[in-house]
């Protein structure tokens, strides 16, 4: 019988601190999720295009490119954003603390403006549904079994390398597809 299951999340297990930024509070086991890879916007346009739609990718992409220019510019006007069944989309600041109102100074006190995804009832429940986990390598590890993996590879037609005995394939651009699953 075939899987039932609509994808799968890669996931690694390391220890960290229970209480973030600080190195001394006691350590426990958390997961980290690993991604694939990043979907550009024109590939979602794409998958979308591909989804029983009479739209085609360009028209579909230019939607989003209008869409992420709008929300761009609501957001700079002070708005949050509600997208229904999806998320809203809002900002918080990153500031220095000052001592009293009188003395705080917007344009040097706040450092960075950070926008916040806060994913609906709707999208959470569909997401955690029917999912396949994997476990895989932290990042760290992938990192390193790749540059491991880049020490023993055969050295190419002309190579001064006259001590390799290694026999094995050439990773014919996977290296970059590994580099992908770290992000």
């Amino acid at each position: 019988m075939a899987n039932t299951n609509i994808g799968h999340i890669n996931y690694s297990l390391s220890m960290k601190p229970t209480k973030p930024g600080d190195a001394d509070s006691p350590k426990k086991i958390y997961a980290s999720i690993q991604s694939d890879e990043t979907v550009s916007l024109s590939s979602l346009a794409q998958h979308m295009s591909e989804h029983n739609t009479p739209f085609s990718a360009g028209t579909i992409l230019g939607v989003l490119r209008d869409f992420v220019s709008c929300v761009t510019e609501l957001l700079r006007q002070g708005y949050s954003i509600t997208i229904d069944d999806l998320a809203k989309i809002y900002l918080t600041a990153t500031c220095k603390p000052s001592d009293n109102v009188q003395e705080f100074n917007p344009a040097q006190d706040i450092t960075r403006l950070n926008v916040r995804f806060s994913p609906s009832d709707t999208v959470l429940a569909k997401v955690n549904t029917d999912i396949d986990w994997n476990f895989v390598m932290t990042r760290e590890q992938q990192a390193e079994a790749k540059k491991q993996a880049k020490l023993n590879l055969p050295q190419s037609e002309g190579s001064t390398n006259s001590g390799s005995d290694n026999q094995g394939g050439n990773s014919g651009g996977n290296d970059d597809n590994a580099e992908g699953q770290t992000e």
